[in-house]
């Protein structure tokens, strides 16, 4: 995973949030960086933090997510 988005992780798992925010973590990511923040992604979970993705990769978070919202143009 990229070191500036694993940095700004980091910055957030700081303050030991209830609720992540993650907004196109996975943007400009290989498969390989990808899987690895799909790891990441399951650890915060395991802990009890509710994740909030905003995501493209679909296939990638269908394996971590409870509960899927999808748009569609806005809606």
């Amino acid at each position: 995973m990229a070191n500036q988005k694993r940095l700004e992780v980091a910055r957030a798992l700081a303050t030991k949030p209830e609720l992540l925010l993650l907004d196109e973590l996975m943007a400009g990511l290989n498969p390989t960086e990808v899987a690895q923040a799909m790891g990441l992604v399951t650890r915060i979970r395991d802990k009890g933090i509710t994740i909030f993705m905003i995501e493209h990769v679909m296939k990638a978070i269908m394996s971590v997510c409870d509960r899927i919202m999808v748009l569609h143009h806005g809606e």
